[in-house]
């Protein structure tokens, strides 16, 4: 009977690590000052710091949708990581999907030598970008600049870039 006991815990633990894989996400919340809305459901933060996973996220306010599970940032917002360093003026980050959405945006890939700007940038995964109204340039010093400019780029951090609708 302990012996069977014994089997289903363990088969337990093991299928709760399975469901749980990959979906467990560090993230810390520094703040100024906070609020909740009661009629919204929504959580307000001033002068938020967040940090998710590697990357963390500055902005002037933040509101928190837990039923949605996002963070909606607005103003002089700064999302910086080891690689890549985002500027907008508002950030919509997905805690469930990792979609994320950064509007009126300028842009810094430290691995390639990229700058750029624009207006919306959709974070289709960890490395997968897709630039709208944008222009990207090598900033390498001493190399020729490479200037990119269209309706809409899509931008692979490790990889390529290529335009559509230029």
């Amino acid at each position: 009977m302990q012996l069977i006991r014994f089997i289903s815990f363990v088969l337990l633990f093991i299928f709760w690590g399975i469901c749980t894989y990959g979906k467990s996400r560090d993230i810390s919340v520094e703040y100024q000052s906070y609020q909740y809305n009661q009629s919204t459901s929504t959580h307000l933060y001033n002068s938020p710091r967040v940090s998710i996973d590697k990357v963390t996220i500055t902005g002037g306010r933040m509101d928190y949708r837990k039923e949605s599970n996002q963070m909606i940032f607005y103003e002089n917002i700064i999302v910086y990581s080891k690689a890549f360093l985002v500027t907008a003026e508002k950030a919509t980050i997905d805690l469930k999907s990792s979609n994320n959405v950064f509007e009126d945006t300028t842009f810094y890939d430290q691995k390639n030598k990229l700058s750029g700007s624009a207006a919306k940038i959709e974070q289709i995964d960890q490395n997968h970008y897709v630039m709208y109204e944008a222009v990207i340039n090598s900033c390498e010093p001493g190399d020729k600049t490479v200037l990119m400019k269209s309706s809409r780029i899509v931008y692979y951090v490790d990889d390529f870039a290529y335009t559509t609708h230029t």
